[in-house]
């Protein structure tokens, strides 16, 4: 086992060769636009004024703008924080419509979605899945589905002791994370407010002694009891998740970042000795939603893979099957496994144009500029973004 103290000295000195080799880069670009011709004038890039509901295979590699009131709005959780960080930057939130998440869309519209498909997003780190599950969140929105997010499934294993945890009042072999299923709830009323208000509860819940809900009453006294009370918080979510899987007429977005994490291992300590996963109320809450007797009847799940879903732990491939344990997939179902690569020439190029137009890049885009930045980045979105951001 490695110290500490090793592992923070080879980051470091990982993180020195990195900023040596960017910067002997940086030259060898400097050196190597100032001689070279401008790239050809070609058509720009195009801009997809529809909105996702009208997305089809037709707009694949334009660009999308998403609504800055969307963004600021009920899509504010669901937008990954580096994308978010470079859409402050250049005033705009603009993602390439990219063939997974159509592919995706195309099977909604096409689907009676009874019962659920179960989509799997799967690719390398940095490759684009929580964008893709961004265009589809929006969509589904759109729509008027109800949509079940969970940001980061990994911040429900593992706050690396950030977030207190308790035994359940109800269930004393269970644990409860009042903080997380609060941060929650105010997530998913944030996201789906015309629901809670209008959708009655079936029936009376108790959560002490001399507090309870009845029945009839809307969704949202529910959520607002969660977010007051923290003791109530935890069993308020599986409330609200217990009332959307019995109500029929509801059409419902399941999707999680970084779903594999759900079947990982914890860090919480409670007592001093280490929680089990199942032992974890909010695990229990979700996970339930995946067996075939408490299944969503109308809708459909997508969930994103991870591979580095646990501090200093990262999976050798990004292949479902190498991310997920058999035993779960079989539990799963019927599943169809959707890859989101890297970018192939023509989503590069788009962007690298992009890129300029913004002046988030600021050399002259040139056709030596291109093919060396996708050789140095593997046409790795991330990396790409990052890389132009250096020049």
């Amino acid at each position: 086992m490695h110290c500490t103290k090793c592992l923070n000295r080879n980051a470091t000195q990982l993180h020195k060769t990195f900023q040596k080799q960017l910067r002997s880069w940086k030259r060898c670009l400097n050196a190597s636009t100032e001689i070279t011709e401008k790239a050809p004038n070609e058509i720009p890039y195009h801009i997809c004024k529809n909105d996702p509901t009208q997305h089809t295979m037709e707009d694949y590699s334009k660009l999308y703008i998403i609504p800055n009131n969307e963004v600021q709005g009920r899509l504010q959780h669901a937008v990954p924080l580096q994308f978010k960080e470079f859409s402050d930057i250049v005033r705009e939130s603009g993602i390439i419509l990219r063939k997974p998440s159509l592919s995706i869309l195309k099977i909604f519209q096409e689907s009676k979605l009874h019962p659920p498909p179960k989509i799997l997003l799967y690719g390398p780190v940095g490759s684009g899945k929580s964008l893709s599950l961004l265009h589809i969140i929006q969509y589904c929105l759109l729509k008027d589905w109800v949509v079940l997010h969970v940001p980061n499934g990994f911040h429900f294993i593992d706050r690396q002791g950030r977030t207190p945890i308790q035994e359940s009042q109800w269930r004393t072999a269970r644990v409860d994370q009042p903080e997380e299923a609060m941060l929650w709830l105010n997530q998913f009323r944030n996201m789906n407010p015309k629901f809670l208000e209008e959708t009655k509860t079936t029936q009376v819940y108790k959560w002490g002694k001399r507090e309870s809900t009845d029945k009839d009453q809307p969704l949202l006294h529910v959520v607002e009891q969660g977010v007051g009370r923290s003791m109530f918080s935890t069993d308020a979510v599986g409330v609200i998740l217990k009332e959307i899987q019995q109500n029929t007429s509801l059409k419902v977005l399941y999707a999680v970042d970084g779903f594999n994490s759900f079947f990982g291992k914890t860090s919480h300590k409670l007592n001093g000795r280490l929680v089990n996963l199942e032992e974890l109320s909010l695990i229990r809450h979700f996970t339930k939603l995946l067996k075939p007797e408490y299944s969503l009847p109308n809708g459909a799940y997508v969930m994103a893979m991870s591979q580095s879903s646990h501090y200093l732990v990262k999976k050798a491939g990004y292949e479902v099957n190498e991310i997920l344990p058999d035993e779960v997939l079989h539990g799963l179902g019927d599943y169809t496994a959707v890859e989101v690569p890297y970018y192939n020439d023509q989503e590069y190029e788009t962007m690298m144009k992009y890129y300029r137009e913004k002046r988030w890049m600021t050399k002259e885009l040139t056709d030596s500029l291109l093919q060396q930045v996708k050789f140095m980045t593997a046409a790795d979105p991330t990396l790409v973004r990052k890389f132009c951001a250096n020049m």
